[in-house]
């Protein structure tokens, strides 16, 4: 697992798991670079809070597909700054099972433009 956090501190992408009532349990600390937050100040807010209100139906559509078992493609949403700007993100979440059991959600974040331009590289 120690792995799985270094692999993170070192990520330009936010990595993410929230459980099954949609709270952060972990954030990346590129958070602060995207969004302006610390971590910390994320941790056990709700995903849904950090949302575009007329992004939520794209948000918890691709929540509860993850939740079903499915890890889903990438979604376009806007996501709020810490000063209230908004960022165009990409997001894919992915299931987290134990005995074939959902028991929370890994998640990607990417802001929009920069995932554009560097997949035309």
């Amino acid at each position: 697992m120690d792995e799985f956090f270094e692999i993170t501190e070192i990520n330009y992408d936010i990595i993410f798991e929230v459980d099954l009532k949609q709270r952060f349990e972990y954030i990346s600390p590129e958070i602060k670079s995207i969004l302006g937050y610390n971590a910390y100040e994320m941790i056990s807010k709700k995903f849904n809070k950090f949302v575009l209100i007329t992004d939520l139906p794209i948000a918890d559509d691709a929540f509860q597909v993850a939740l079903s078992g499915k890890s889903t493609k990438f979604q376009e949403i806007q996501a709020i700054s810490k000063d209230g700007i908004n960022v165009p993100l990409e997001i894919k979440l992915i299931p987290i099972s134990d005995n074939q059991k959902v028991i929370g959600v890994h998640g990607v974040a990417r802001v929009f433009a920069y995932a554009k331009e560097k997949s035309r590289l």
